[in-house]
């Protein structure tokens, strides 16, 4: 089913093409209806994939719903989006209707060039969220393209495509191509990608392109493994250009688990989890990309506070880390393996988990709170949630420095340290490399339940240290901090206590002799 001229336009638009040179047919009506209905098109569609099918939404008045009413093969679907009003956009609705499928081989979202889109202009130009969609044929692998462009620079003006069910067969390959019309310099100028649902049938992998300077790309993840299963996301970035990112929010209610694994070549992958949940990435982040964990994707574009966890065992991804900025929150959880990482910047949110993360050679972990704001706060908590846990930073032998430091201002915007006891073991973090302690520095401990041991090591360093910390809350009665082991914090019996316990030695040997 698999229309032959699909390979000469993909070289088309490897070419510098935009589509291709098939018959175009154009929906005509402005309300609800069936595809399979000729009377609601210029001309009859070729439903084995020959013509290019045209949405307009500028003709639309209302959010209209389109029925495919059995399976339809398109070669090209091109959707030109209305850009008249600061409101939300009229969206084209495709369900099954009496049922269907879609195979798409090449989707181009597009403004309509006559018009000119006013600031704070959303396209919502396409709902697929209701009709399962084919990128190949069912058996045979395949590639399908697809160009998602807004327009416009300086302008709030987003274009935003949202699917449901994505099936493929092995091999094949969704490559989404993100544009940015007019140069794309501002950080409210960007397309939308949204996946509803988990796509336990696409057997595919993920190539998400940023073009012709398309400064920030998002993809918005609202289900356990809408990436597809154990497939391979590729994000890439032209390698000119200042801070171009693509942004992945996982927007879903509850947590969730995404099992592909994310390669970022150049520039910067942002991702943040909705409030109170967290998004568990089974996979590996692998490329030369950077790293931020920050609520607002882009400079409008804000998803929550939740937790992104990455809990796989061979994270490689090689550029810079940053977990929040200094008026934003980020939470990141690293319970797998992580090696080579980039220089690490912690600034408002918190790094936790019982993982580990070496650092390239020569990387420094920083902290970064705001200087002129109040109740900006960073937390680093080995562990998670009340469970005793390990967290490694660095790499023995690589030159690796940290230093650990709230905001020096008036406002007193601290970094926690956060340690959990539980009889008779304890929270500890493993630093690989020098470590200075500077102001605004707190310890917390929290007793989960009676303490048991004589000591507890709570903190390891592999070089010199510098400083201890400034403030010490929940310090457990009879113990105190004791710094003079070299490469060690220690949590340790106060003399007093040590005293009683000689005592009571001492009067046991006494009765014993007697």
């Amino acid at each position: 089913m698999r229309h032959p001229s699909f390979a000469a336009l993909a070289l088309a638009v490897a070419a510098g093409a935009t589509w291709s040179t098939a018959a175009e047919v154009d929906w005509i009506l402005d309300g609800d209806g069936s595809w399979a209905d000729n009377a609601n098109w210029s001309s009859a569609p070729d439903w084995e994939g020959a013509d290019v099918l045209k949405l307009n939404n500028s003709i639309l008045t209302a959010n209209r719903t389109l029925t495919l009413d059995g399976d339809r093969v398109i070669d090209t679907l091109h959707v030109y989006t209305q850009a008249t009003s600061s409101s939300d956009d009229f969206t084209y609705i495709i369900t099954p209707g009496t049922g269907g499928t879609l195979q798409l081989n090449k989707l181009v979202v597009d403004r309509n060039d006559v018009l000119s889109p006013s600031t704070g202009y959303r396209a919502n130009a396409l709902d697929l969220t209701n009709v399962v969609t084919r990128i190949d044929d069912g058996v045979e692998s395949a590639t399908s393209v697809w160009e998602i462009m807004p327009s416009y620079v300086n302008s709030y003006f987003v274009v935003k495509v949202s699917l449901g069910q994505v099936q493929s067969v092995a091999g094949s390959l969704l490559q989404v191509d993100f544009w940015a019309r007019g140069g794309g310099s501002s950080n409210n100028n960007h397309p939308v990608l949204t996946l509803t649902q988990s796509n336990l049938n696409f057997l595919g992998d993920i190539t998400f392109n940023g073009r012709n300077g398309s400064k920030n790309f998002v993809v918005e993840v609202g289900a356990s493994d809408a990436l597809g299963v154990n497939n391979n996301v590729n994000v890439k970035l032209p390698t000119s250009g200042a801070d171009l990112s693509m942004s992945i929010g996982f927007t879903a209610t509850t947590n969730t688990t995404h099992s592909s694994n994310i390669n970022v070549e150049n520039q910067i992958l942002r991702m943040a989890a909705a409030n109170g949940t967290t998004a568990t990435i089974t996979g590996n982040l692998t490329g030369n990309g950077r790293l931020i964990i920050d609520q607002n994707l882009t400079g409008y574009y804000s998803i929550g506070t939740g937790t992104i966890v990455l809990a796989g065992d061979a994270n490689t991804l090689s550029g810079d880390v940053k977990i929040g900025e200094t008026s934003r929150a980020g939470n990141l959880r690293v319970d797998g393996t992580w090696t080579g990482a980039g220089n690490i910047t912690l600034g408002q949110g918190s790094l936790s988990g019982s993982g580990s993360i070496g650092m390239a050679e020569n990387k420094v972990f920083t902290t970064l709170l705001h200087t002129s704001q109040a109740n900006r706060h960073a937390y680093i908590a080995p562990g998670t949630n009340g469970t005793i846990g390990t967290l490694t930073i660095g790499t023995a032998g690589n030159n690796n420095q940290f230093t650990l430091q709230g905001a020096s201002n008036t406002q007193t915007n601290w970094l926690h340290l956060q340690i959990d006891l539980d009889g008779n073991t304890s929270d500890l973090l493993v630093l690989n490399g020098d470590l200075t302690i500077g102001a605004f520095t707190r310890l917390v401990f929290t007793e989960l339940s009676p303490l048991t041991a004589s000591s507890y090591t709570i903190l390891t360093y592999s070089g010199s240290l510098t400083g201890t910390f400034v403030d010490v809350v929940g310090l457990p009665e009879g113990y105190e901090l004791d710094y003079s082991t070299p490469g060690q914090i220690n949590l340790v019996p106060e003399p007093a206590a040590l005293s009683l316990l000689a005592l009571g030695t001492v009067g046991l040997l006494r009765r014993r002799r007697r």
